[in-house]
């Protein structure tokens, strides 16, 4: 038995192996036996040269005892062995433990690729062809498919929101477009809707929706193409457009047109010549309308003899309880001296007082004084304010009684 790292030191002495002390019993007892054997057997040969069956059954017998004996002391050395001997832990595994090998039967094997005859002189008698076997067998076994199996059944809301993707088998459901090609859609819906521009000889009815954006278009609806009939050379004709002709929307195609083009063009010419009038340049021109409508004012008026100049006090007054606006103060005041405006030294001017007074004077006074501004228009603003009596204008004439707030 092999020494283990555990049988290493101080240990009680493990007593001789059964089968050595049976071995070497056996031995000398074979050797003493042979010995006695030998001796008898050399007697009887002297005797009797022929060996009776009566001395091989004894020598059985006793070859029988002898094995039972052994057997006997081998059992008793082991356990006396587990009797005495320390408890040890053996890290190598037991003979119990190992794995078995397999068995020797392989079982059930594929048959051969080839086939041998009877004897070992006689040849391959047949070779088994794979690819043969395969078709055959798969020819063998052709059967129909089996059916697909049933769908499953759609809850109500599922029922519900299928339901509300078409406008129903009365429409023959038609579609409700995808939300994210709403925008597409909206360009070729509006391109149709702006048909009315394109011809001057029709007209048709506003749409509901028009002018709302993607808002206004309708749930359900879908835009078409138009299949182009077969002409004996694939040639264009009045139903069909030649692949140069064919653009890539509705949009395309109305703009490529010729009599499309040249009323489109004619209606922009008549929009821009109505932006025009509103547009740059016009403030100015009004400008030199009014200037000449004041220069006609100022010739009738220097033409007539019974025009006089006036001279005018103005007078700012309050209220109580109410407050002045414009930086105006209760007691400032200016005088128009013919066509002159004088204001005491220190006073600001307020232009809204001014505009109280131009009403009152002649057409060459008020011309000469404003420079041909527009007075009148300053003077109804400040009315129009909402806070009338927030700032009252006095005005002396100079006769008494004649002045008015």
């Amino acid at each position: 038995m092999p020494l283990t790292t555990l049988d290493k030191g101080k240990g009680k002495a493990l007593p001789e192996p059964s089968h050595v002390l049976h071995a070497s019993q056996f031995s000398s007892s074979t050797s003493s036996e042979s010995d006695s054997d030998s001796d008898s057997d050399s007697s009887v040969s002297d005797s009797d040269d022929e060996v009776t069956q009566e001395y091989l059954d004894s020598l059985l017998e006793k070859a029988r005892q002898s094995i039972v004996a052994s057997a006997r002391s081998e059992e008793d050395a082991v356990e006396k062995k587990r009797g005495d001997e320390e408890e040890i832990i053996d890290l190598e595994p037991h003979q119990e433990n190992q794995e078995k090998l397999p068995p020797l039967d392989p079982g059930t094997l594929p048959n051969p690729y080839i086939i041998l005859g009877p004897t070992r002189h006689d040849g391959p008698s047949t070779v088994r062809d794979l690819d043969a076997e395969n078709t055959e067998q798969s020819t063998s076994s052709l059967v129909a498919p089996a059916p697909p199996a049933p769908p499953n059944q759609l809850t109500k809301k599922e029922k519900k929101a299928l339901k509300a993707n078409t406008a129903g088998k009365d429409w023959f459901d038609l579609p409700a477009p995808a939300e994210a090609d709403l925008p597409r859609l909206h360009r070729e819906v509006e391109a149709l809707r702006l048909r009315n521009q394109l011809d001057p000889k029709r007209f048709y009815r506003k749409d509901e929706g028009e002018g709302k954006g993607v808002k206004g278009l309708p749930k359900y609806f879908a835009i078409g193409t138009i299949v182009s009939t077969s002409t004996p050379f694939g040639k264009g004709s009045g139903d069909n457009l030649t692949r140069a002709e064919r653009k890539r929307t509705l949009v395309d195609e109305l703009v490529d047109d010729a009599e499309a083009k040249r009323y489109a063009k004619k209606k922009f010419i008549e929009l821009q010549s109505v932006r025009g009038a509103k547009g740059r340049g016009t403030l100015a021109a009004k400008k030199a309308a009014r200037k000449a409508k004041c220069a006609r004012e100022m010739a009738t008026a220097t033409g007539s003899d019974s025009f006089e100049l006036y001279d005018l006090r103005v007078e700012v007054i309050c209220p109580p309880g109410e407050t002045i606006m414009c930086g105006a103060k209760p007691g400032d005041h200016f005088t128009i001296e013919g066509e002159m405006l004088r204001l005491p030294q220190g006073q600001g001017f307020s232009i809204y007082s001014l505009g109280a007074v131009l009403p009152l004077l002649a057409a060459k006074q008020r011309v000469e004084i404003t420079d041909c501004e527009d007075w009148d228009q300053d003077f109804q603003a400040w009315g129009d304010n909402g806070r009338a009596t927030t700032r009252k204008v006095g005005m002396n004439t100079g006769t008494p009684g004649a002045s008015t707030t």
